[in-house]
C-alpha cells in the first residue's frame, strides 16, 4: 500500500486522493505523529544495540569462563535481539520514508502560491496522490524536498520533454550511503546501485507518461 494510500484511509479519504482534499491542520498534526514514531522507534533500534553489545561481551566472558550452557543461553538472547533489531529496521526504514513524504507534502501545501507562480499549481492539486508521492520521494535529498527540483520535474511533465535518466534515483538511501563510504575511505560496490537508478528510471518515465496525462486532463478540465 503507498504512504499516501495509507494517510489518505486515516483520514477517511477514498479515492482519487488529490492534496487539495488534505486540510493544511490534518497534515501538520500528521507530520508531528509520524516524527514522534520515528523518533520513538529510533530509541527502541539504539537500546537493542546496546543490549546486544552488551550480551556479546557477556558471551565472551562465558567463553573465557569455560562456561558452555551460559553461552548458549546468552547466544539465543542475542539471536533475539538481532531478530528484534531487524524489524526495527523495517519499521525504521518505512517510518522515515513516510515522515519524508508527509513533510514534503506538508512544504507543498504551505507553499502553493510558490508553485502556482511557476506554473505547476494546478497538475500537483489535482495529481492523484500515489504518483505525488513518487515525485516527493525523487525530488528529496538528504531527507529534504527540494522544491525546485519538483517543480523542473512536473514542468517537464507539463512541457512533455520528459527527463534526464540522471535523474533517478539520486535521493536513494543506497547512494546517501555511497557517499557517506567516499567520505570515510570505506570501499564500496556500486554497481548493484547502478542497476537500481537505471530501474528506477523506468519507473519515472512511466510515472512521467501518466503525469502528462493528468496535466492535459486538468487542462481539458479548465483547472
Amino acid at each position: 500500500m503507498s504512504i499516501f494510500e495509507k494517510i489518505g484511509n486515516l483520514l477517511g479519504l477514498k479515492k482519487k486522493m488529490s492534496l487539495k482534499k488534505l486540510p493544511l491542520e490534518t497534515l501538520r498534526e500528521e507530520c508531528e505523529s509520524v516524527k514522534n514514531d520515528l523518533a520513538k522507534l529510533e530509541a527502541e533500534f539504539f537500546k537493542a544495540e546496546e543490549d546486544e553489545s552488551l550480551r556479546k561481551k557477556e558471551y565472551a566472558d562465558a567463553h573465557h569462563a569455560k562456561s558452555e550452557s551460559r553461552k548458549r543461553v546468552i547466544a539465543l538472547r542475542i539471536q533475539n535481539l538481532q531478530i528484534a533489531k531487524k524489524g526495527l529496521e523495517t519499521r525504521l526504514a518505512y517510518t522515515n520514508r513516510m515522515f519524508q513524504t508527509v513533510s514534503g507534502l506538508l512544504m507543498i501545501k504551505e507553499n502553493m502560491e510558490f508553485f502556482h507562480r511557476l506554473g505547476v499549481g494546478s497538475l500537483i492539486s489535482n495529481m492523484d496522490m500515489v504518483d505525488l508521492e513518487k515525485f516527493i520521494q525523487s525530488a528529496t535529498v538528504e531527507g529534504t524536498l527540494q522544491q525546485e527540483k519538483l517543480v523542473l520535474m512536473l514542468q517537464s511533465v507539463t512541457d512533455g520533454t520528459g527527463m534526464l535518466a540522471e535523474t533517478a534515483g539520486e535521493t536513494s538511501t543506497g547512494e546517501f550511503m555511497n557517499n557517506l563510504d567516499a567520505e570515510l575511505g570505506l570501499s564500496t560496490d556500486r554497481d548493484a546501485e547502478k542497476e537500481a537508478q537505471k530501474a528506477a528510471a523506468r519507473e519515472m518515465d512511466a510515472l512521467l507518461n501518466r503525469g502528462m496525462e493528468a496535466a492535459k486532463k486538468v487542462h481539458e478540465d479548465g483547472v
